[in-house]
């Protein structure tokens, strides 16, 4: 009995002598301090996180108000003003431009559609020969892709059955590393001016015999008309700014 209590005394020494080892008071301490210095991190960390999110959410709605700011000024401009994607889908259209072009469908129905998309659609709502704008369009933004220059075009066709005829004037946008990533454009109707003015150079054609004309010869008569001919847009072609 002795012997075996010497051995169970000779063990427990042995044992305590091995948790002395590792010095469990001084390892609790320094345990201590790691989950203090982990807390303190983790708080840091959860606090940054919230700066961040509240950062983030500031310049959310700082952008939020510029481009409220941005649509609105485009909604009461009385010109249409779009832009369109590389690969001619709208990303940006005022009001003028949907009720005047597209017959008044919101934004949420134009967004992503291109111009032969738009066309189709109309042609079936209004019928082929009422609506016959689209085509011209998205060739002239080609142009304006691969000159990388501002543009000027006469764009014409009907809408709703009548003939409108817009000076549209386009350009590329780049981002921060100057890539191009989209076209935007404006249109003006001119179809009262434009259709006044061919209605004058045809009476002055008219009026003037050309031989007999006292205070308008042949040769200006015909600089006039070159200069309205310059605004026809005819298929593949544009009149450079």
């Amino acid at each position: 009995m002795s012997q075996e209590c010497n051995t169970i005394g000779s063990k427990i020494k042995s044992f305590l002598a091995y948790i002395n080892i590792f010095d469990i008071p001084r390892l609790t301490r320094e345990i201590s301090c790691d989950v203090k210095l982990i807390r303190e991190k983790y708080d840091e960390t959860i606090k940054a996180i919230e700066d961040y999110k509240k950062e983030l959410e500031i310049e959310r709605d700082k952008r939020a108000k510029e481009r409220n700011l941005f649509l609105s000024v485009l909604d009461h401009l009385d010109d249409m003003v779009w832009a369109k994607d590389l690969e001619g889908r709208y990303i940006v259209a005022n009001k003028s431009f949907r009720e005047k072009f597209c017959y008044g469908i919101t934004w949420d129905e134009l967004q992503g559609m291109t111009d032969i998309e738009l066309a189709k659609k109309f042609k079936k709502q209004v019928g082929e020969l009422n609506h016959t704008f689209g085509e011209k369009c998205a060739n002239s933004d080609v142009v304006v892709q691969e000159s990388k220059l501002p543009q000027k075009f006469l764009e014409d066709g009907n809408i709703n059955g009548k003939l409108m005829k817009l000076i549209v004037n386009k350009s590329i946008v780049v981002n921060h590393n100057n890539k191009m990533f989209a076209i935007c454009g404006s249109g003006r109707d001119v179809t009262e001016w434009y259709t006044s003015l061919e209605k004058a150079i045809k009476n002055l054609k008219a009026e003037c015999s050309y031989a007999k004309c006292s205070y308008f010869d042949k040769e200006e008569v015909n600089k006039i008309l070159n200069e309205l001919n310059k605004f026809r847009f005819k298929e593949g072609d544009h009149v450079k700014q």
